[in-house]
């Protein structure tokens, strides 16, 4: 996708320097605002200034250097963006960064634990990614046939013993002024023409070919809004979305049949596009996440028995190409464990205490599944975020030690080794984010060191590690009993309050 230049440009370069990257990117905005109020139906202008506004929250350091929250700066980008569509509805370009938009402003709602329902940007975002794919494949043919039109008239020239001096450009000219659009518009040179005819400046718009590849990275961002849509959906799918006082977002009961009708449409694409482009890891993770999304919307909606679950989920990110694909491993591990939070409620309850042995058995084999490919992940030399792997594996043998408090025996067998084994994953975690210098790893750090602070006083230790995280320390262990890695049992018998 097209983005602003200079400015880009040198943020990009002084992307170490966050103070100096975000006043490049200020000063950018500040002159796309300026040059608005002069030319305010300029599309490139429009475009770029909302292109700029999205990209500057892709960038965590910069985003400290900026007035107002990450909630805010995306609904100013999508704002923008939604202007510049109105300037120019059928380019495949805004479509495609108008969906994207909304698809983070989601994503961020979700991490900052916002109430405001996320269903109805998600539907939006999924209309306007398919109007991109449309357009896209429309320009994709044409300029398909235009090619094999220019071959074929070049074949019947060299029949005819020449080239064609009359033969179609590839550049439109035109002697008025050029259409607003994100392609460049490049004035031609006329050294021939009198001086008095210098001033009526002929313009050759140069458009990009669609290719397969850009193709796929609009289906890509389909799938994983539709992955991300299915985490969301309530129970029953039907109803959409939670606000009673919102409407729906299809009718009661169609939810689920309306998402994988919708990818029904655009999976077979995919197969034709990542064969023709050097992406299949990448494809197969966003398929694979799909599925995984959408398995666990069919079991929460009681359409999968917990075995039949399982099943489906293991044939998952199996593909050659993601067994040493590190970002591959952490999401299979993942998805592992969401089942068997899933599950676990079928566990013990309060009218029958002993849990199920098979579907204990089955969440157990999930658990070490999940921690031997975390463990792979944490091996390979191109894994990202390391502290956060080690942190997640920590997780894994916390929830292992909790079935054994909920009466499964192999796990109350082996209790010692599980709370030694995620005493050292967080303390692994927290000394890596710590060597790391990085301060978007400073999360990760007060995250590996409550954790352990916490199983250390489970073993009978000293509790360490709790002092000076202030409201970050208390967001760890508020999410950590949410996803059962703790009790409040377990951290309030420790003399832990907040």
């Amino acid at each position: 996708m097209p983005k602003p230049k200079q400015f880009l440009k040198e943020s990009k370069k002084k992307s170490k320097h966050a103070p100096s990257s975000t006043r490049f990117f200020v000063r950018a905005i500040d002159c796309y605002d300026e040059a608005l109020k002069k030319f305010p139906h300029s599309f490139d202008l429009a475009y770029n200034k909302a292109r700029l506004q999205y990209e500057i929250t892709q960038y965590p350091k910069l985003l400290q250097q900026l007035p107002g929250s990450l909630l805010e700066l995306l609904q100013t980008a999508i704002e923008s963006s939604k202007y510049a569509l109105k300037l120019n509805e059928q380019n495949a370009d805004v479509l495609f960064n108008t969906a994207q938009a909304l698809t983070s402003y989601v994503e961020a709602l979700q991490d900052a634990s916002n109430a405001t329902d996320p269903l109805p940007f998600l539907e939006e975002s999924l209309e306007l990614f398919q109007k991109c794919l449309d357009y896209q494949e429309l320009q994709h043919r044409e300029f398909q046939e235009q090619s094999a039109a220019a071959f074929a008239a070049q074949e019947t020239d060299m029949d005819d013993g020449g080239v064609s001096l009359t033969a179609g450009s590839s550049m439109d000219v035109d002697s008025g002024p050029a259409t607003p659009s994100t392609n460049r518009d490049i004035p031609l040179d006329t050294p021939s023409s009198p001086p008095a005819q210098l001033e009526d400046d002929r313009w050759a718009t140069i458009v990009e070919p669609v290719t397969d590849s850009s193709l796929l990275d609009t289906i890509l961002a389909q799938l994983r809004t539709l992955s991300l849509l299915c985490t969301l959906l309530p129970v029953p799918s039907g109803i959409c979305p939670s606000s009673p006082n919102s409407t729906p977002l299809t009718p009661p009961g169609q939810a689920l049949q309306s998402i994988q009708t919708y990818a029904s449409s655009i999976l077979p694409k995919l197969t034709t596009y990542t064969a023709t482009t050097s992406r299949t890891t990448e494809s197969q993770i966003a398929h694979s996440d799909y599925l995984s999304s959408l398995t666990d919307l069919q079991y929460r909606n009681g359409l999968l028995t917990p075995s039949s679950y399982f099943s489906a989920l293991s044939t998952l990110y199996t593909h050659p190409t993601l067994q040493t694909n590190p970002e591959a491993l952490v999401k299979a591990a993942e998805s592992l464990i969401t089942f068997h939070q899933n599950i676990t409620f079928l566990s013990p309850t309060p009218t029958n205490p002993t849990p199920n042995p098979e579907i204990a058995a089955l969440s157990w084999q999930a658990l070490s599944t999940a921690l031997s490919n975390l463990t792979s992940a944490s091996k390979l030399p191109d894994v990202e975020n390391l502290a956060a792997v080690h942190v997640l594996r920590g997780d894994v043998e916390m929830l292992r030690y909790q079935m054994g408090q909920l009466g499964f025996e192999v796990s109350r067998k082996n209790e010692g080794a599980l709370l030694r084994n995620a005493e050292v994953f967080y303390r692994g975690g927290k000394n890596v984010a710590r060597a790391d210098g990085d301060g978007e790893r400073e999360k990760v750090e007060i995250e590996g060191r409550v954790k352990e602070g916490v199983v250390r006083g489970l073993r009978g230790e000293s509790v360490e590690g709790l002092e000076g995280v202030g409201g970050e320390g208390e967001r760890v262990v508020r999410e950590a009993v949410e996803d059962g890695v703790f009790t409040w049992g377990q951290v309030e018998g420790l003399g832990v309050r907040f």
